[in-house]
């Protein structure tokens, strides 16, 4: 592969991994509220359903978020292991580790999140 569309594929997968970063943080997030308020959409939801919730989307949400981020490392590594400009493969290796550590901190956030909202589902029901 040449350095140049080496760059460019490198570039567009870390222009894709920022995108991704931030919609999968304002999703779970957002899903997050839904279940510690008990409404979604300004319409008050049962408990059950919050634990259906936690359990069934917030649980996917968390699993996408690193899976993604692990396969976008991988591929920045893939690239990179193909051009020859140092240069080129720095840049990449940087990419990987970037998407590396993003799928390490949504493992331990989405670890924390997820045990702080059953808490509070536990807390709402005995109240």
């Amino acid at each position: 592969m040449s350095d140049l569309i080496g760059l460019i594929a490198i570039s567009a997968l870390g222009a894709t991994a920022s995108f991704v970063v931030f919609y999968k943080a304002k999703m779970t997030n957002d899903l997050g509220d839904q279940i510690v308020t008990g409404f979604v959409g300004g319409h008050p939801i049962p408990a059950t359903q919050r634990w259906i919730m936690l359990y069934s989307r917030f649980v996917s949400y968390v699993t996408a978020a690193v899976a993604v981020s692990v396969f976008l490392a991988l591929a920045a590594v893939s690239i990179a292991n193909h051009v020859g400009s140092a240069d080129v493969k720095l840049l990449g290796y940087f990419i990987a580790f970037l998407a590396a550590m993003d799928a390490f901190v949504w493992l331990i956030q989405g670890s924390v999140m997820f045990f702080s909202y059953r808490s509070l589902l536990r807390q709402a029901e005995a109240d």
